[in-house]
């Protein structure tokens, strides 16, 4: 098979195997190393060398974080490694590129009380209602975009969720400042509704 049919069936099983979001990832990686390769994207699978995966590792480099370009080339790896055990090729060329160390000295500053409220001062729209979860339930903001009026209990003063990373349920008290935000907001009779 070609690169492209290859990629194209482990994408199609992948849409089985996982869930929406990381099938996603998946094949947005898929559709851009497809693009990276052009017409060597119709090339034998066979033909496809280390110095393909390394470039295009190194192109998500250039542009974004060293984390993403790492995550790219797992996730190359390990349509190789479907491909190793189906027979389609010998050996997995993308284990030949090594993982960029990423180097950090692993501490992390939170925003200062000046710093958000400049934040909220200029946020728009569902901009500032997101800020504000963000604040006071420390969620991350996927799960704040993914948020429907069934996540709120006004009478509890709570909102609950169960996170996307990590599967986990959260019921988190509802700060006074979130409250008030979200009273003010129009409601629906559909709790299914997005918030935001």
């Amino acid at each position: 098979s070609t690169i492209r049919e290859f990629f194209a069936s482990w994408i199609a099983r992948k849409k089985i195997e996982t869930s929406p979001r990381t099938f996603d990832k998946y094949q947005h990686l898929a559709d851009r190393f497809i693009e990276h390769l052009g017409d060597r994207a119709n090339a034998d699978l066979a033909h496809l060398t280390s110095k393909h995966v390394q470039t295009f590792r190194d192109d998500i480099l250039k542009r974004l974080a060293p984390a993403t370009a790492n995550l790219a080339l797992k996730i190359i790896r390990s349509a190789l490694n479907h491909a190793k055990r189906e027979g389609l090729i010998v050996e997995n060329v993308a284990q030949r590129i090594k993982i960029i160390t990423i180097k950090e000295d692993g501490t992390r500053r939170a925003f200062t009380l000046p710093e958000l409220k400049r934040l909220i001062a200029v946020a728009q729209g569902e901009w500032k209602g997101m800020i504000l979860f963000g604040l006071y339930t420390g969620q991350r903001l996927g799960d704040i975009a993914t948020l429907t009026w069934q996540n709120i209990d006004l009478e509890q003063s709570e909102v609950r969720l169960v996170t996307n990373k990590t599967g986990r349920r959260q019921i988190i008290p509802l700060a006074s400042p979130l409250l008030r935000y979200i009273e003010g907001l129009p409601s629906s009779d559909d709790p299914k509704q997005p918030i935001f």
